[in-house]
């Protein structure tokens, strides 16, 4: 019984502190930083990343939330870190900023941030503005 009113208390935890987290601006911003990592990581090494090397190229303080539960979080970290980047990895989809499927490798820059990438000068060295 404990551990289900612990699973109950981290589901109710979890969607608000996505919705907090993944604004417009957040996804834009984060959206940016994966087309230009992904595009890098693309370059350097002639295939596509996998959501852990994509990720390595962000800022880490736009991924905060994502490594920092809030107090008295009832289960794992790695549960805190796999629910919120499956919600980050579905509004990148949702948005068109990535494209993805479930076999590994498939991780791409989707329409929304070719678009983005396209009018920007130099994609591989570009900095998304803060908070957008």
């Amino acid at each position: 019984t404990d551990r289900a009113v612990q699973a109950a208390r981290a589901a109710d935890l979890i969607p608000a502190a996505a919705a907090a987290w993944l604004t417009a601006d957040t996804i834009t911003a984060i959206g940016q930083a994966m087309a230009v990592s992904i595009t890098q990581h693309r370059r350097v090494t002639g295939r596509h990343p996998t959501w852990a090397d994509a990720l390595t190229g962000i800022d880490p303080t736009l991924l905060a939330p994502m490594t920092t539960p809030p107090d008295g979080w009832p289960a794992q970290l790695a549960v805190w870190r796999r629910q919120l980047r499956l919600r980050l990895m579905t509004q990148l989809k949702h948005t068109r900023w990535v494209t993805y499927t479930p076999t590994p490798g498939s991780l791409r820059v989707a329409d929304r941030g070719r678009d983005w990438l396209t009018a920007t000068a130099n994609p591989t060295t570009a900095t998304p503005p803060p908070g957008r």
